[in-house]
């Protein structure tokens, strides 16, 4: 998936590559700097945007998160344990992997994921509800990522430990997720700890259709302010509320209630919503998309992504400007042709950053 970070990425390399190739500017004195420098903003360019995707049990997360991606890949009901959180990451292959509290990473089978998830999220399919399988024979090849519909056992297992999903999928190059169940009163393990410091944007996801719970409120304030800001409170079950006034009427006492915690408010049927992307007739989807809301809440995801993106293409620009401010002061009364050729390339690279505009979408209709 090409992207603006792409081909500024790609002049990028191509500088720092031209600036080792140069002996005169090797061997000036900022050099050092300025190479450990640009594996910080290439670090920072290839790091997938992960937005953290938090609320009670049952609150509509998986299914959130399933209908950004366009794929059926989480259980809709959860998973046996409280302190469980799931990552869903790209990888080349689909494949399941449980980290314990150690940190050690134990690829799951069908099966052994199967435990992890309630009895009650037993669904009925048309297709064999498995997840690919490592063990399975070399030669078989891996499924469609669209047909990983995950069934429940007999037997739920709890577990205190990160799953990690690991996914074939373009637009998880981009941008990853993170479900977890939030608690008031519970500390989740370390891998959890670990997998939630790189979330850069956060989404809460309520049932209430009335106020906010008080037990929300005490376990969204114990996340760090960092991950509270800008943050986007998500009302799951817009259908349950019947008359148009009283949508208006909700969401103005949510945004008051909740000024100071939240960047905005925004209301979805995800049950309407998810049927919108596999609706036969283009009427009934359109319906859908409208009834849900689901058009709005898309938009208001993307400003946040797209306000993350120009920060961090922002940040890159003004640190490529000092880099190149350096560059030519380094230069300077020893006639380093080098140094000043690309310091401009550098000033020029700078300003493309400073314009660039943000290119993560989620669009499509379900595979």
């Amino acid at each position: 998936m090409a992207t603006i970070e792409t081909d500024l990425l790609a002049e990028l390399n191509a500088i720092r590559k031209a600036l080792g190739a140069a002996d005169k500017v090797r061997a000036t004195p900022h050099y050092a700097i300025i190479d450990r420098a640009f594996t910080r903003i290439e670090r920072s360019l290839t790091r997938p945007l992960r937005i953290g995707v938090l609320g009670e049990e049952n609150s509509g997360k998986s299914l959130l998160i399933n209908y950004l991606l366009k794929h059926q890949i989480l259980p809709s009901t959860g998973f046996a344990g409280g302190s469980t959180a799931i990552l869903v990451r790209h990888a080349p292959e689909p494949s399941v992997h449980a980290i314990r509290p150690d940190g050690i990473r134990n690829r799951l089978t069908s099966k052994a994921f199967g435990r992890l998830i309630k009895p009650e999220t037993r669904r009925t399919v048309s297709t064999p509800s498995v997840i690919y399988d490592g063990l399975q024979s070399r030669g078989a090849p891996a499924p469609d990522p669209a047909s990983l519909v995950f069934a429940a056992p007999k037997k739920a297992d709890a577990a205190s430990r990160l799953i990690e999903v690991g996914l074939p999928l373009e637009v998880l190059k981009q941008v990853e997720m993170i479900e977890l169940r939030a608690f008031p009163e519970a500390r989740p393990p370390g891998p959890v700890r670990q997998a939630f410091r790189s979330v850069d944007l956060t989404i809460w996801c309520t049932l209430a259709t009335q106020a906010w719970k008080e037990t929300e409120v005490l376990a969204w304030k114990r996340v760090p302010s960092v991950y509270r800001r800008g943050a986007l409170l998500l009302v799951t079950y817009k259908d349950a509320i019947r008359r148009e006034k009283d949508e208006a009427r909700i969401t103005a006492r949510l945004r008051h209630a909740t000024t100071a915690l939240f960047g905005d408010v925004a209301l979805i049927s995800l049950r309407d919503a998810v049927q919108s992307l596999i609706a036969a007739d283009a009427q009934e989807a359109g319906r859908l998309r409208v009834e849900s809301n689901v058009e709005h809440v898309e938009r208001a995801i993307l400003a946040m992504i797209h306000n993350w993106q120009i920060r961090r293409l922002q940040k890159v620009g003004r640190l490529l400007h000092l880099i190149a401010a350096k560059l030519s002061r380094s230069g300077q009364g020893r006639n380093v042709v080098p140094n000043r050729e690309l310091a401009f390339r550098l000033q020029r690279l700078a300003l493309a950053f400073l314009r660039a505009s943000p290119s993560i979408s989620f669009t499509g209709r379900a595979a």
